[in-house]
């Protein structure tokens, strides 16, 4: 399977016809390769070739869409967050889609404790 086919198979299967566009786009991708580096914040690299020029517009135009609405949510609700979406980069040239996300440490750190997805240490008390 190419992970174009493992993303469409993860979307849901009962989903409406957006949905279901991007299933169909998403399996059409080939050549897909992510990078990711933790060592002084998040810096993630993901690259693929889609089937067509218009399915790798569609996908992106999808991201900034995302992206946008992650903005306004946080203009609202943490205007600190703002940075985080400040760091997302998606380009698409011909068939080919590269999304960049590049956080600071500190951005990092205030999200994954504001989405209580740190992992907590525990403390033994005697």
């Amino acid at each position: 399977d190419s992970p174009g086919q493992m993303v469409s198979r993860a979307l849901p299967k009962n989903a409406d016809a957006q949905a279901s566009n991007f299933a169909r786009i998403f399996s059409s991708m080939r050549n897909t390769a992510i990078a990711l580096d933790l060592t002084a914040g998040l810096d993630l690299r993901a690259s693929g070739v889609c089937g067509t020029a218009q399915d790798a517009k569609t996908l992106a135009d999808a991201a900034r869409g995302m992206v946008a609405l992650g903005r306004l949510s946080a203009s609202s609700e943490d205007p600190s967050l703002l940075t985080v979406f400040d760091g997302v980069e998606v380009q698409e040239r011909d068939a080919e889609l590269n999304i960049a996300v590049k956080i600071d440490q500190q951005s990092l750190d205030k999200l994954l404790d504001q989405t209580g997805s740190r992992r907590r240490e525990r403390v033994k008390l005697d």
